[in-house]
C-alpha cells in the first residue's frame, strides 16, 4: 500500500488535504506508480460554448493520467460537479470552487477532503 497527502491552497487562503492510498489486490500486481498532473482551466464550465468543455474534458481522458489535479474549475454547485464527474468518467474525484481532483485509476482511492479555513495574509 502507498499512502501519499495532496495539499492544495486556494486563492482565499485555505488550503485542503486529500489522503491518497494505493492498494492492489491478490489479482493485480503491486502498483507503486501514478501519474498525476495538475493543470489551471480557467473555468472548466465554459457557459458560452460547453462543447468546448465536452472536448476539453474528452481530451484530458485520453492523456492516460491516474490524477489530475485542477485549479479554477468553477465547481460551485453539487450539480455541476456531478455534471464533471459523469462527463470525466472517473472513478473517484472532489469539486469546489476553486480546485477539483479527479481519479481515473481503480488502483487508487481518496480520503474525504479536509478543508482548511485559515487565513493566510501576504506581509
Amino acid at each position: 500500500m502507498i499512502n501519499t497527502t495532496y495539499k492544495t491552497n486556494n486563492k482565499n487562503g485555505s488550503s485542503e488535504h486529500i489522503f491518497i492510498s494505493s492498494t492492489n489486490s491478490k489479482n493485480s500486481s503491486c502498483r507503486s506508480n501514478f501519474s498525476i498532473d495538475a493543470l489551471n482551466c480557467r473555468g472548466l464550465r465554459k457557459t458560452a460554448n460547453p462543447a468546448t468543455s465536452a472536448e476539453f474534458i474528452c481530451y484530458l481522458r485520453t492523456v492516460s493520467l491516474d490524477i489530475i489535479a485542477l485549479q479554477e474549475a468553477h465547481a460551485n454547485t453539487d450539480e455541476i460537479a456531478q455534471f464533471f464527474n459523469i462527463q470525466f468518467q472517473a472513478n473517484t474525484s472532489y469539486w469546489s470552487n476553486y480546485c477539483s481532483i479527479v481519479c481515473f485509476s481503480p488502483f487508487l482511492s481518496f480520503s474525504e477532503p479536509t478543508w482548511d479555513t485559515t487565513a493566510y495574509t501576504n506581509c
